[in-house]
């Protein structure tokens, strides 16, 4: 399978939507490829730049190259604001892969982009959307590059049957011995993980 490496550094956010009015917002933020949990990345909360975080935290994902071919596939940024009595949205941005890699060619494989957050708390009917799209709400700040093209062979059906089994039996040990569920990922079969393949029909 074709892939490619992508690098996204979280450098900042300005003027964000003041969630906690009586105290210093503590933001972080949250990015991963078409809101898919398991590529969730996380950066460090920044208890000191209340609405204009700083983080510079480096993500890094493999995506199969049609990715940057079809349109549909989205990078998903998410900042929160952290509480004691749970976390609370602030905005989020979603930007094509697509967009984003025609974005990065322009500027010779790597650039600084910034993106408007977009938030609902505001939002009363769609008829008040529209005009509320042109309210600031802050902006975020990443570096952006994408690798080259490379060969990812996919596993063979007896690995895919081992590495399972195994896993399958990690598990049940840690559930019966500790009385823990202990989450463990999907099985990395070739030593690249592909944090994005098209569905196999």
């Amino acid at each position: 399978m074709q892939c490619r490496t992508l690098e996204i550094n979280l450098l900042s956010a300005y003027n964000l939507e003041d969630v906690r009015k009586l105290f210093r917002m503590k933001v972080y933020a949250v990015v991963s490829i078409a809101g898919v949990p398991r590529t969730e990345k996380k950066t460090p909360v920044d208890y000191d730049g209340g609405l204009n975080p700083a983080w510079n935290f480096t993500a890094k994902f493999t995506v199969s190259e049609l990715a940057v071919e079809q349109t549909g596939v989205k990078i998903a940024i998410k900042l929160y604001c952290k509480r004691t009595l749970g976390d609370r949205l602030v905005g989020e941005v979603q930007v094509e892969m697509t967009d984003l890699y025609k974005a990065v060619s322009e500027h010779g494989g790597s650039a600084i982009l910034s993106y408007p957050i977009i938030t609902t708390t505001n939002k009363v009917s769609e008829q008040e959307e529209e005009e509320e799209a042109h309210l600031p709400r802050g902006v975020v700040n990443i570096w952006c590059k994408f690798g080259k093209t490379e060969t990812v062979k996919p596993p063979s059906v007896a690995n895919k049957v081992v590495v399972s089994g195994v896993m399958a039996f990690m598990r049940m040990l840690f559930r019966s011995k500790m009385q823990v569920d202990v989450p463990i990922g999907d099985p990395n079969f070739t030593g690249t993980t592909i944090d994005w393949a098209p569905l196999q029909g």
